[in-house]
């Protein structure tokens, strides 16, 4: 298959494409096109898709093949653009353990199980759902990493200072295999990925929006500021301050709740 890849490409999608015989073009008609997360801007939080837009609109003239769009757009990103341009735009996750999952992909008598088959290794577990469940997918899955990160790093600081190791507990504990290895290849501790930064603003502002709370991820990116920059030095806890009145309602709420167990 011919593939044109819009923005900078998925290096470890890339790589797979050309084991798997496909031929990577940049220019004239493609089989399958993919439209890469480096389209889609951050800024304090907030998704910018101007440049996603204008490569988009040089192939409106395709209607049928696929445009895979590859993660990190905000849920109903791509119901938006579908107003707007002819071409039968999908969702992609390229996840790790061989994992894919697609939406919104038209099977007709082109596009069948059988062509995603040809297009991906067999050995892929392609798992199929909405857009919407595909676009939160990647940064729900983003942002479970970046507070299990946070976590086992403020663990890691812990067993520092009572002389306890870090290696035993990820053997002993039962959640000890969900505890990722410290230091990270950078000889840091905590996130300093940026896809992960992006997702975490990403979801702090998309919560906000939705009226939803976020006092638990914008602690997990304070504390891993923390962590990134000066782990081995002391800082005052960070506080999130809940009014006095919030308080009480939510534990007489608590108390009137039924015992379930």
């Amino acid at each position: 298959m011919r593939i044109i890849f819009l923005g900078s490409p998925h290096q470890s999608l890339e790589k797979h494409l050309i084991s798997k015989g496909h031929e990577l073009v940049n220019e004239g008609k493609a089989d399958v096109y993919f439209a890469s997360a480096s389209l889609i801007k951050f800024t304090e939080g907030v998704q910018e898709i101007s440049e996603l837009k204008k490569e988009l609109k040089k192939f409106d003239h395709v209607t049928s093949a696929p445009f895979f769009i590859l993660g990190h757009t905000l849920p109903k990103t791509i119901d938006h653009l579908r107003k707007f341009y002819k071409m039968n735009l999908c969702a992609l996750r390229f996840g790790y353990r061989y994992k894919i999952a697609l939406a919104g992909l038209h099977t007709n008598d082109d596009y069948t199980p059988s062509f995603v088959k040809t297009l991906f290794d067999p050995e892929f577990k392609i798992q199929y759902g909405s857009i919407r469940d595909v676009e939160a997918l990647s940064y729900l899955d983003d942002c479970y990493q970046a507070v299990v990160l946070t976590y086992a790093s403020e663990v890691a600081k812990y067993l520092m200072r009572i002389s306890a190791s870090y290696k035993s507990i990820q053997t002993l504990s039962h959640f000890g295999p969900m505890l990722p290895d410290l230091p990270n290849k950078d000889g840091k501790y905590g996130f300093g990925d940026a896809n992960l930064n992006r997702s975490v603003l990403g979801m702090i502002s998309e919560w906000k929006r939705l009226g939803l709370q976020t006092g638990m991820l914008e602690a997990c990116f304070n504390e891993n500021l923390l962590h990134r920059v000066c782990f081995e030095y002391d800082f005052p806890p960070i506080e999130i301050v809940v009014p006095e009145k919030t308080k009480e309602k939510l534990l007489a709420l608590n108390q009137s709740s039924p015992i379930v167990g």
